[in-house]
């Protein structure tokens, strides 16, 4: 609990994560390079109260992922060149993802069963009508063989009302 991971460079690991923060509480991860990464540039998990904050998060398999968490903001980043995604959320709740830049990505955002968390002025590529739309999931969990899988039941949708029309200078935060 209570950690700050500052200026530190994390590249060309072929770990599962690069940051994982499970089971901790109001820590503060930034100003942190994290690229060229085989797999999940920051992962939160089970945890509440963290700060994600003026990092460079590309090039990974995951950029960001919040999965059973609460009270997390992110803000002022830049998330590119993901494989999979830019920012994942499952079961996570009550977070705010603010003024970053979120791009070319394989997809840039994608929530599963996670309720009440706010998108608000991202610069996203691409977006129309002045809102980004945000895909997402409901799914349970069914019994499958000897254990269980998730199986998406519903296809839901949350939206960016307020998207930056201009990329953030996340260089000149840090």
């Amino acid at each position: 609990h209570n950690n700050s991971l500052t200026e530190n460079t994390i590249t060309l690991t072929d770990d599962n994560f690069c940051f994982w923060i499970q089971e901790s509480n109001n820590n503060l991860i930034m100003k942190n390079y994290v690229y060229d990464n085989e797999g999940i540039g920051i992962w939160i998990l089970d945890s509440q109260g963290n700060r994600i904050q003026e990092n460079q998060i590309n090039n990974n398999l995951y950029g960001i992922s919040i999965e059973g968490s609460i009270f997390t903001l992110v803000k002022h980043n830049e998330i590119t060149n993901n494989t999979n995604y830019g920012i994942y959320l499952k079961t996570a709740y009550i977070n705010l993802i603010t003024k970053n830049n979120i791009f070319d990505n394989g997809q840039n955002a994608l929530f599963r069963n996670a309720w009440l968390n706010h998108w608000w002025r991202n610069y996203w590529k691409p977006h129309f009508l002045g809102l980004k739309i945000i895909k997402g999931t409901i799914f349970k969990v069914v019994r499958h063989g000897y254990g269980f899988e998730e199986v998406d039941i519903l296809t839901v949708y949350k939206c960016d009302w307020h998207p930056s029309h201009n990329p953030y200078d996340i260089a000149e935060m840090s």
